[in-house]
């Protein structure tokens, strides 16, 4: 194990830093899972009409070596289904979808693909302003950057399984 300073801070969608927590830890080496808990205050809730996204920013800084740092952005939401109704963030919400399928691109540039990111913003802009709120990805391979620019342009995303095509 490797002694290190973990510092885990979270910025709400403005840039203001709303949690931070620091700790000294044995890390393992290679590649470790670990827990840990910070409380965000009343944060703003993630919703196609206002998509707000918190960025999380965890840095291992080991006594030797090189730090090690991991950034990703998410929201706050709360999906449940009551009444048979979806709700989210405990308001009816009426999914209005558009279904794409990967081969509209070809066989060797999958929708999210990291050789094409303008067509992908391209593709979800426009489901955005013609007014979808949910986009169901089939045969398609979900890119963690597609999913992350669902997320920034307020879209609900059914990602395509393994076996979809059975």
């Amino acid at each position: 194990p490797v002694r290190a300073v973990l510092t885990v801070t979270v910025s709400d969608p403005g840039g203001e830093i709303v949690a931070r927590k620091t700790e000294r830890r044995e890390v393992p080496r290679g590649r470790v899972r670990a827990n840990f808990e910070l409380e965000v205050p009343s944060p703003a809730l993630w919703e196609p009409a206002t998509p707000n996204l918190y960025s999380l920013s965890a840095v291992l800084v080991p006594e030797t070596g090189p730090a090690d740092r991991r950034d990703v952005t998410y929201g706050y939401r709360d999906f449940r289904v009551r009444d048979g109704w979806f709700e989210l963030n405990g308001k009816r919400i009426y999914a209005k979808g558009a279904y794409l399928f990967g081969s509209i691109f070809g066989a060797s540039v999958p929708l999210g693909a990291a050789q094409d990111p303008g067509t992908a913003r391209r593709i979800v802009g426009n489901l955005r302003a013609a007014g979808f709120n949910l986009f169901r990805l089939h045969n398609v391979a979900t890119q963690p950057e597609m999913l992350e620019l669902c997320d920034r342009l307020g879209l609900l995303v059914i990602p395509s399984h393994g076996a979809s095509y059975l």
